[in-house]
């Protein structure tokens, strides 16, 4: 269920090398100098739940066949500028991306104008604070209802 295939210079993913892997859950490609992906190259992967992309060089994230993905690292891509719209992952939790402004689709207000029927985020919020504007020695405190990045 498990495929890690971190630094082992791999260049391209073909639109068959997945072939076969319908039960693949967790796939790591980081670190591999990937400079294209098929399209169609994570189509069989009916079951895939996390995949880390990332530290390569693509310039495109197809997301077909990424529908069942809950965990997406896609970090440290400099040529991945765009990143594929929130509705692609209906079942997203937890994504990490290349730019800041990529986690902007995958805001609730945002995400639930394009997929209404997505969990409800309830009392979920974002501030913003630089250094000096709040006291972080409360991090960690039970009582702290935010999760600061």
């Amino acid at each position: 269920q498990d495929l890690l295939l971190d630094r082992n210079e791999i260049k391209y993913l073909s639109a068959e090398l997945f072939t076969g892997l319908q039960n693949l859950q967790i796939l790591d490609l980081e670190k591999n100098n990937i400079t294209g992906i098929h399209e169609d190259a994570f189509l069989p992967l009916n079951n895939l739940k996390d995949l880390n992309v990332g530290q390569n060089h693509f310039s495109v994230l197809p997301y077909q066949g990424l529908k069942t993905i809950i965990e997406l690292k896609a970090h440290n891509n400099p040529a991945l500028k765009e990143f594929p719209k929130a509705e692609s992952f209906p079942h997203i939790r937890v994504v990490r991306p290349s730019y800041a402004y990529h986690c902007c689709l995958f805001m609730p207000s945002t995400y639930e104008h394009f997929v209404p029927e997505y969990a409800d985020f309830g009392d979920l919020s974002e501030d913003v604070y630089f250094p000096g504007e709040i006291d972080l020695s409360q991090f960690g405190n039970q009582t702290m209802p935010s999760v600061i990045w």
